[in-house]
């Protein structure tokens, strides 16, 4: 059968399985028929500027954390989601991640979020609640673009958390820069369940982060090498008489080495950029609302941001939590800490509240964050 046949359809062709089993003997066994999409999980995409939520998100956002039951929550964001594969087809959609392992009625919290859109004349705006795992357990499988860093952890390390980028604070205007590592830790004490913590770096050795720009540069090297090696002789006359059918067969080995010595060049381009290409992801700037709970059993909510990727690409996954995000322009956007939905919405904490919460924490003035390389000693960098 077609996947747009009716469900009276498949249900009848359900039907009859089951009585070709039975008249085989297989009376216990059970025939469901499953929608094929739901094998892939629904899609998500980032909600547009001329969405009618978008302008009202905020508000809408503030309302539900004021007036509806969160017990459960994990994620409140906005995005358009559906089991279509385009996102014209998907409407805008308040969505909802919730614990599975949480007992409530959840049809009442979503009928308290279309309560709300009601209120605000939302009429094309849709709520939905889907159970996930943990917002740190990422799966496994302008709007600005942004991209992540690779290789985030420090290597041969099991005891410094995950590394995310170095930078430098001072106390004052007039003290001295005091270099430090920033990394991640999932912690529950108290009230708050996820701190980013700093501690003294050991040596810019000991771990990489390669940002947008530095992978953007190693891509500039490669094309400027095959550049190069292309207008070299003799090369570029074994080219010439190979492209006009004139390469004398004692000269053809000749070529092949150097076409060989190009080629592999170009490989490692095509993968960088390939790599470069897969890491590129929409991020609108809405506030997705995070919630943790500690163990003392109170929820915390924080405001953070998400960037969202197709289920075909990997973005953030396991042991990624630390690692910075970049725009195409390689500006840092922020510090990224977990997924859901398959890890199609990765979940970051901005670089203002990152920076503001470093300050918070230390009481320092100023803060420098090197999201390329680590800097030259002396080097005060960009500060905010």
């Amino acid at each position: 059968m077609q996947k747009d046949e009716s469900q009276e359809n498949w249900l009848c062709a359900a039907q009859e399985m089951h009585d070709l089993l039975c008249s085989y003997g297989f009376e216990h066994v059970s025939v469901d028929i499953i929608d094929w999409r739901l094998e892939e999980g629904p899609s998500i995409f980032v909600c547009e500027p001329t969405d009618i939520i978008f302008s009202k998100w905020d508000m809408v956002r503030r309302r539900i954390l004021d007036s509806v039951d969160t017990s459960g929550f994990q994620m409140l964001g906005c995005h358009r989601m559906c089991y279509e594969s385009r996102a014209v087809d998907c409407k805008p959609t308040v969505l909802v991640t919730v614990n599975p392992k949480f007992e409530r009625d959840w049809d009442i919290a979503k009928q308290d979020i279309s309560n709300i859109l009601t209120d605000f004349d939302l009429p094309g705006v849709v709520v939905q609640i889907y159970k996930d795992r943990g917002i740190f357990c990422v799966g496994q499988r302008s709007i600005e673009i942004a991209t992540i860093g690779h290789s985030v952890s420090a290597r041969d390390s099991s005891s410094y958390g995950t590394f995310g980028g170095w930078l430098n604070i001072r106390q004052s205007p007039d003290s001295e820069w005091e270099p430090f590592a920033g990394m991640m830790k999932h912690v529950k004490d108290g009230d708050s369940a996820l701190h980013n913590r700093l501690h003294p770096s050991e040596s810019a050795e000991e771990a990489d982060c390669p940002s947008y720009g530095e992978i953007k540069r190693h891509i500039d090297v490669f094309k400027q090498t095959v550049s190069e090696l292309q207008r070299e002789e003799p090369y570029r006359t074994l080219e010439k008489l190979r492209a006009d059918g004139d390469l004398p067969d004692e000269l053809k080995e000749k070529w092949q080495k150097h076409r060989a010595h190009i080629n592999s060049h170009e490989g490692s381009l095509a993968n960088l950029e390939a790599y470069s290409e897969s890491k590129m992801h929409r991020y609108n700037m809405l506030v997705t609302t995070f919630f943790t709970v500690a163990e003392n059993g109170k929820q915390h909510a924080t405001d953070e941001h998400s960037v969202l990727r197709g289920l075909e690409k990997a973005f953030f996954e396991p042991g990624d939590s630390g690692a910075l995000i970049f725009k195409k322009t390689g500006a840092m956007v922020g510090m990224g800490f977990g997924g859901q939905v398959q890890g199609q919405v990765s979940v970051f904490t901005h670089v203002n509240d990152l920076i503001d919460d470093i300050k918070d924490q230390t009481g320092v003035d100023q803060v420098t964050i090197y999201t390329q390389e680590w800097p030259i000693k002396g080097s005060e960098g960009d500060q905010d």
